[in-house]
């Protein structure tokens, strides 16, 4: 199994397996379901606004994830856009440091999803995040007046 950090033409000629790992990753939480979708993170990767890395075995994608450097309050970060596929675990326990180290020497301080409660309590115990709080939201309707 090899990591590598695709360029936009490769997410393009992986596209057909990335998208389905990216719309069930979007659709396991209900607010980035309404806020983010496969299609924008294929449209933030062609355009050099988030990374994709893909585990692989031979031609086939394992697993992936989408990262997106952001900015909090001048504090550079990053946020996971998308992650998911098959043997997370084990695909963790040899592409995980490497994807950190390469956060950290561009100059990134944090890493940030959003992530149900199921997912956050992964995270926690087995990737490392340290911190969590719960987001909620109320979706408003505009009234017609």
């Amino acid at each position: 199994m090899d990591l590598h950090l695709l360029t936009a033409e490769q997410v393009t000629e992986l596209w057909p397996q990335l998208e389905s790992i990216y719309d069930a990753s979007c659709a396991s939480n209900e607010i980035v379901h309404a806020d983010a979708t496969a299609t924008q993170i294929y449209l933030l990767a062609q355009t050099g606004m988030c990374g994709i890395f893909a585990a692989m075995e031979k031609d086939r994608v394992v697993c992936t994830v989408a990262l997106r450097f952001c900015e909090v309050n001048g504090n550079k970060g990053a946020e996971i856009l998308g992650m998911g596929g098959r043997n997370l675990m084990k695909v963790k326990a040899y592409f995980w440091q490497p994807i950190l180290d390469w956060l950290c020497a561009n100059g990134a301080t944090f890493l940030d999803t959003y992530a149900n409660q199921r997912l956050a309590n992964i995270y926690l115990k087995k990737f490392g995040f340290n911190k969590s709080c719960t987001y909620v939201r109320m979706d408003l309707q505009v009234s017609n007046v």
